[in-house]
């Protein structure tokens, strides 16, 4: 699969380094800022998942440590973390799996060549409906920036 390297279209604030001090300072606005990434990266969307579920189970870890180190004065703080990593963790899994999809999509597209939405659906395994929901998805995320829907809906053409 081929990702295009995007380093030109990343803004500073959401290069990685940056990501990480202000994840360490303020960890809200750092997992903001790493979605906020997958806007301009293909690589990085195509990562979002792995990389919420990663901050979820850190929160998680983070609350475990939080009740065992400080104790029952800290239970709301813990609280929190616990239920924000249970949260990130469950939407890095549904990302996760859409990503997969996505991958296997610009695999059959970029590199096998299969344009037609019927045959694209059936390499894939779904319907041609959610096929062609899929690729709308993906066009709007920007993930087939060279290809869009024909206006039957039946085929991908190259801009």
């Amino acid at each position: 699969m081929s990702i295009a390297n995007d380093k030109d279209r990343i803004p500073l604030y959401c290069s990685w380094v940056f990501i990480v001090i202000v994840t360490a300072l303020i960890w809200p606005l750092g997992a903001f800022l790493a979605w906020k990434r997958g806007q301009f990266s293909r690589k990085t969307c195509l990562n979002l998942g792995l990389i919420s579920m990663v901050f979820g189970a850190l929160f998680m870890v983070g609350a475990v440590t939080v009740a065992y180190l400080l104790g029952d004065s800290y239970m709301a703080y813990c609280a929190i973390y616990g239920i924000s990593g249970v949260v990130f963790a469950r939407m890095g899994y549904e990302g996760y799996k859409k990503s997969k999809t996505y991958r296997r999509v610009i695999f059959e597209v970029e590199d096998e060549g299969t344009l037609m939405v019927p045959m694209l659906a059936d390499e894939i395994g779904m319907p041609e409906v959610d096929m062609i929901k899929t690729l709308e998805a993906m066009m709007k995320r920007n993930l087939l920036p060279d290809y869009e829907l024909a206006r039957n809906n039946k085929k991908l053409v190259k801009k």
